[in-house]
């Protein structure tokens, strides 16, 4: 916990200089964000719709087609 928020920082700023001094092929960007993407889904599932009755459906589904939405304006 102590030093987790600069190692993140640190992965944030590694990622943007190779982003900045390698050519990403588009492939591979359209491969990252799926993977990003799913797993943004696969957490507010968990976190969403629990088992049981205790799920909250609407606000789920209203943010996964929010977040689409968002994605397919974005690429």
């Amino acid at each position: 916990d102590r030093y987790g928020r600069f190692v993140m920082a640190g992965a944030v700023l590694f990622g943007w200089l190779v982003a900045e001094l390698m050519a990403v092929s588009k492939p591979l960007v359209i491969t990252g964000l799926g993977l990003v993407s799913g797993g943004v889904v696969m957490n507010s599932m968990v976190m969403e719709l629990p088992d049981g009755q205790e799920g909250r459906f609407w606000p789920f589904a209203l943010g996964a087609i929010g977040y689409a939405g968002l994605l397919v304006i974005v690429s």
